[in-house]
Formats: structure tokens, C-alpha cells, sequence
């Protein structure tokens, strides 16, 4: 692999549509999937219902790649995105790639994440293994809370409010000249 593909930023987010609760007997593995399942840290007795991927995407290209799942339910805390991403950035390290930037969305627990690997102070980075390792928010969810904002709250500036409809309107007619 080229020098430069090893650049990558590491992608974690929950799947968005819930899995459906069930068990299954793997009879190679002589266990039952299903359950939450935290990696080397074992699983618990409660039924998975959700996924969190972590994927790689290759900064100066087009591939990315998923590297890791656990199963989980919708509970997932800062602590234990924080045990995962322990996991999974050093592994990655250890492959030869150079993880430089953690992108998630902007649930509370990411945050915490953030806090708890070192990223404080106003600082958006940690290190893992000497690397240095910046935090983000990728962009759709940004986009997402804007909106959410604008729904639910009037924007100040120049001590006058601007609503949603405001905006839309504005939008309107602007969007008439041309």
C-alpha cells in the first residue's frame, strides 16, 4: 500500500435502524450471538440491539473499509465508546496505518469519549500511542443540528430575531431572482 493511502480517518457511529432482538447457536464456537458484546471485555446476558461500526476511510482517496463492530444496545456510554476506541486505534496502529482523526456524531456520549481519551481544555485532539489523534463531528449530523436548531430556536444578531419562518421566508424570495 502507497505511503500515503496509510492517512486515515476512523469513522464510528451506531447504525441508525435498530437490529431485530434475536438469538443464534454458532455451533463452531459452541455460543450463542446475540447478546451485547463489548470485544475483549466479554459480553452481557442483555439481547443486542443496535451496531456500532468503525470503519476507516482513507484521507488522500476514495476507499474506506469497515474494521470493527460491537454489538450493542442503546445505552452505550462515553466509558465505553472510550474502552472501544482503545481497542480499535491501536490496532489500527499496530497494522501500519495512521489513524489521525476520530469522526463521530454529536451524541453526549461521544463527547465524553473525547474527554475521557484526553481531548479537554478546548483541545479537539488525544494521543494513542504517541500519535496525535484530532475528534470531529461529521458533517451530516452538523447539518442535522442546525436544522434541528433552527427549528427550535430563534437565531440573535444585531439584537433582532430571526425565526425559522424568517429564514424561509427570506429563502423565498431570494430563490425568486433567479
Amino acid at each position: 500500500m502507497p505511503d500515503e493511502e496509510k492517512d486515515v480517518f476512523v469513522m464510528q457511529d451506531e447504525s441508525l435502524s435498530s437490529l431485530k432482538k434475536g438469538l443464534s447457536f454458532d455451533p463452531a464456537k459452541d455460543q450463542v450471538n446475540g447478546f451485547v458484546q463489548y470485544g475483549e471485555r466479554g459480553r452481557t446476558n442483555s439481547a443486542a440491539t443496535h451496531a456500532l461500526v468503525y470503519q476507516i476511510k482513507i484521507i488522500y482517496g476514495d476507499w474506506r473499509y469497515p474494521v470493527a463492530y460491537y454489538l450493542t444496545d442503546n445505552g452505550t456510554t462515553g466509558e465505553t465508546l472510550a474502552i472501544f476506541g482503545l481497542e480499535v486505534i491501536p490496532a489500527l496502529i499496530k497494522a501500519g496505518f495512521r489513524a489521525r482523526v476520530l469522526v463521530g456524531d454529536l451524541l453526549q456520549a461521544n463527547v465524553k469519549m473525547a474527554f475521557l481519551l484526553g481531548a479537554r481544555d478546548g483541545e479537539l485532539f488525544f494521543f494513542v500511542d504517541g500519535h496525535e489523534i484530532y475528534c470531529i463531528s461529521d458533517p451530516p449530523h452538523l447539518l442535522k443540528a442546525v436544522g434541528n436548531a433552527m427549528i427550535k430556536y430563534a437565531f440573535v444578531f444585531s439584537s433582532k430575531k430571526a425565526k425559522r419562518k424568517d429564514i424561509i421566508h427570506f429563502f423565498l424570495r431570494d430563490a425568486t431572482f433567479f
